[in-house]
């Protein structure tokens, strides 16, 4: 039945010219005759699908935190969600999330979220669910989710202490002229002999030492940089 079709008399065709052509029904005086056929209306179109149900948000737990924390949300039509977010970033900035259950998400507070109190909101197919905010006055409603500072870096490590290996290469006493000479300790340290504060090192822990009046009963000089000590023999004593 082509489309477009109304109601009235049946006609048929014969190929061959002369048998000519034969009618039934139609219309008459009063309506339709007999023989004629009449065509009804076709059935409806199916109704649309009903719009996908809008989202809606009861909880966010917990309800603050810094870049890294994950928030579990629960409500009710998160099926389908396309976006998350959980601070008042401008331009937005959407949380990383997955949909657990058409009644729970998961979503994840992203790196550079700014800091302070905001609304969370869920965007699914059927529209956008919103949680907690500013409302009038300012006052924050219910719901809402802090983005908190994260902690600070930890301080760097201590320097490893400066460690010296003291080591003496020339070490003599003449008639009380002490000359000492040596590398190995610590630069820039003061230096003592035999306790008695002589001389310093230089930047490269090398030092010369020379004096006049010292006495060494033991004919021996203990060299202390305040790190290590190196006790040598005096030429000469």
């Amino acid at each position: 039945m082509a489309a477009g079709a109304t109601s009235g008399g049946v006609t048929v065709h014969n190929a061959n010219p002369l048998c000519g052509t034969a009618i039934s029904g139609g219309f008459g005086v009063g309506g339709l005759l007999p023989g004629s056929f009449t065509v009804t209306a076709g059935a409806p179109p199916p109704p649309p699908p009903p719009p996908p149900p809008l989202p809606t948000i009861k909880t966010v737990s917990p309800t603050s935190g810094p870049a890294g924390t994950i928030a579990t949300i629960t409500g009710t039509n998160f099926t389908g969600a396309t976006k998350v977010t959980l601070s008042c970033n401008f331009p937005e900035l959407p949380a990383p999330f997955t949909v657990v259950s058409p009644t729970s998400i998961t979503a994840t507070v992203p790196v550079g979220a700014a800091t302070g109190p905001c609304g969370v909101t869920v965007t699914t197919p059927g529209g956008p669910a919103a949680l907690g905010g500013f409302g009038a006055g300012g006052v924050l409603l219910p719901g809402t989710f802090t983005v908190t500072a994260g902690a600070p870096p930890p301080p760097p490590p201590p320097p490893a202490p400066v460690t010296s290996s003291i080591t003496i290469t020339r070490a003599e006493l003449n008639a009380g002229q002490l000359r000492i000479e040596g590398s190995g300790a610590k630069p820039n340290a003061a230096l003592t002999v035999n306790g008695q504060s002589l001389g310093t090192a230089d930047g490269a822990g090398n030092f010369r030492i020379q004096t006049t009046g010292f006495l060494a009963p033991t004919c021996q000089a203990t060299v202390n940089d305040g790190t290590s000590s190196t006790t040598t023999p005096l030429a000469g004593c």
